[in-house]
C-alpha cells in the first residue's frame, strides 16, 4: 500500500536560492508585495471604519457576518483549485476582487459617500480571497519542493511585511481623509495583478493521471487519498477523517485569533482610548491619536518580522520547527495580552516587538510543516480547510470587538492569554503523538526489512 512520506519541516538545501526558485514562485512574490503594499493601507483599519459608521457592537456583527463570505468562498476555491486549476481560480478571484474594489472606491467619493456598499463591497473582497488562497498555497507547493519550501515561505512572509510595514504607516496617515484615494491605488494593484496572472503564470495542478489507479493512498493522519474522479463530498470527507491534519489546523486557527482578535478590539479600543497625545522626538512633535498609533504599531510589528525572519530561518536549521511554533504562540499570547490592556507607549511597543517575533517564529515553520503533512493529489481540500483557520479567526475577531464593550479590558487581555496556552497545549499532544506514530511506523518497517 502506497504512502505519502513526509518532508522534514525544518530543513532547506544548502543550495536553495530565490534566483533558483520556480518563475510562477518569483510572479507570486512580486504580486504578492503589490496587493499587500496597497491593501495594508486599508483593510486593518477597516474595524474601525465600520465602528466609526454603525457602533461597536453593529460592527462586530456585520464583522461575523462577513464570515460567511469566507466560508463560500474558501470551500468553493477547494474544490475549483483541483477541478478548475490552480491559474483560472486566481483568475476569477481576482477579476472579483478588482470590480469589488473599484465599485469600494466609488462609494467614498466626492459624488456617493455609502458606509453599506463599502461594507457590502469588503465581503466580495474577502470571498474573493478566501476562494483564491487554496489556489494560490497549492501553486506554491506544486512549485517547490522539501529543499527550498521554507526557503519560499519565509520570503513570502518576509517580502509582504516589508510592505506592511510601509502599507500600514501611510494607512496610519490617509485612512480617515483618503480612502478614495487608497481605493484607487488597490484598484490599481488588482489590475496588474490579474494582468501577471492572464499572461505570466503557468498552470501547476499535477497531472491526473500521475494518480494510480491500481491501489488507495494514506495521508499522514491515516485517511484514504480520493481519486480525482472523486466527487466534492468524497473530496471533503477524506480530510474530515484526517485527525492530525485537523488538530494542527485548530492550533493554528488559535495562533491567527490572536493577531484577529487584536486588529479588531485593540484598533478599535485604541481609537477610543488613545486620544490624541503629543511627543518630543528627534527635537520635533510627534502627534499621535488611535489610528495613527495603530499604525505606528502595525509598522513596528512588521519591521520586526522583517529583521526576525533572517535569523528564524537560520535557527530552524537547529531547532525543531515544531518546537519553535509552541515558543511563537507564546510570545504571541504575551504580546498581544499586553496591547488588549495597555495605553501606554513605552508598553505598546515593546510588547508588539514581542508579538512580532512569535509571529515569524509561528507562521514561518507552519507552512512548511502543514505542506508535509498535506498529501499531493488531494491538495486542493486540504488547503481549503487548512484556509478556514482565517474563518475561524475571523469570528473570534468579531466576537471580541462585540464582547469588548462589555467586559473590562484586563479580561480581554487574559482571553488573549487563555487562547494562547490552549494552543500551546493541543501542539505539544500533536507533535508528542506525531514522533510516537512515526518511532512505531519505523519499528514496523525495520521488522520488515529484517523478516
Amino acid at each position: 500500500m502506497g504512502t505519502i512520506q513526509n518532508e522534514p519541516t525544518n530543513k532547506q538545501a544548502p543550495s536553495a536560492k530565490l534566483r533558483d526558485l520556480h518563475p510562477n514562485i518569483k510572479l507570486r512574490i512580486g504580486e504578492s508585495f503589490l496587493s499587500t503594499l496597497v491593501g495594508s493601507m486599508v483593510f486593518p483599519f477597516m474595524a474601525i471604519y465600520l465602528s466609526m459608521h454603525f457602533g461597536e457592537r453593529m460592527a462586530g456583527i456585520l464583522l461575523l457576518f462577513n464570515v460567511v463570505g469566507i466560508f463560500i468562498g474558501g470551500g468553493l476555491g477547494g474544490f475549483a483549485t483541483d477541478r478548475l486549476g490552480r491559474r483560472s481560480t486566481m483568475i476569477i478571484a481576482e477579476g472579483a476582487r478588482l470590480f469589488s474594489i473599484a465599485v469600494m472606491g466609488a462609494a467614498n467619493s466626492q459624488w456617493w459617500t455609502s458606509p453599506e456598499m463599502t461594507y457590502a463591497t469588503m465581503l466580495v473582497i474577502n470571498a474573493s480571497a478566501a476562494l483564491s488562497m487554496p489556489a494560490i498555497q497549492s501553486m506554491i507547493v506544486d512549485s517547490s519542493n522539501g529543499g527550498n519550501r521554507t526557503l519560499v515561505y519565509s520570503t513570502i512572509y518576509w517580502i509582504n511585511n516589508v510592505a506592511l510595514l510601509i502599507g500600514s504607516l501611510g494607512g496610519g496617515l490617509l485612512f480617515r481623509e483618503q480612502l478614495f484615494t487608497l481605493c484607487i491605488g488597490m484598484s490599481v494593484a488588482s489590475f496588474i495583478s490579474l494582468g501577471v496572472l492572464v499572461f505570466f503564470i503557468r498552470e501547476s495542478k499535477p497531472q491526473a493521471d500521475a494518480v494510480s489507479s491500481a491501489e488507495p493512498l494514506l495521508g499522514d493522519g491515516g485517511a484514504a487519498i480520493p481519486k480525482p474522479s472523486q466527487s466534492f463530498l468524497a473530496k471533503y470527507r477524506v480530510v474530515f477523517t484526517d485527525w492530525m491534519f485537523l488538530a494542527f489546523v485548530f492550533a493554528s486557527a488559535l495562533a491567527l485569533s490572536l493577531e484577529y482578535l487584536s486588529k479588531n478590539y485593540t484598533s478599535v479600543r485604541l481609537d477610543k482610548e488613545f486620544g490624541t497625545r503629543l511627543y518630543e522626538l528627534f527635537g520635533g512633535v510627534l502627534m499621535l491619536d488611535g489610528i495613527r498609533m495603530y499604525g505606528l504599531l502595525i509598522a513596528v510589528n512588521a519591521l520586526v518580522i522583517v529583521l526576525a525572519s533572517i535569523f528564524i530561518v537560520s535557527l530552524a536549521k537547529r531547532i525543531s520547527g515544531e518546537w519553535l511554533m509552541a515558543v511563537g504562540i507564546f510570545l504571541c499570547a504575551t504580546g498581544y495580552g499586553v496591547l488588549g490592556v495597555s495605553n501606554e507607549i513605552w508598553l505598546l511597543i515593546p510588547f508588539m516587538c514581542l508579538a512580532g517575533c512569535g509571529q515569524v517564529m509561528f507562521a514561518t515553520m507552519k507552512q512548511t510543516y502543514l505542506a508535509s503533512i498535506i498529501p499531493a493529489h488531494n491538495r486542493g481540500p486540504y488547503m481549503a480547510i487548512s484556509g478556514m483557520e482565517f474563518l475561524v479567526a475571523n469570528v473570534v475577531g468579531s466576537t471580541g470587538l462585540i464582547l469588548g464593550t462589555w467586559l473590562p479590558s484586563w479580561m480581554m487581555g487574559g482571553l488573549f492569554f487563555g487562547m494562547g496556552a490552549v494552543g500551546i497545549v493541543l501542539l505539544i499532544l500533536l507533535f508528542v503523538r506525531k514522533s510516537a506514530a512515526n518511532k512505531k511506523a519505523a519499528g514496523v518497517q525495520q521488522v520488515g526489512q529484517t523478516g
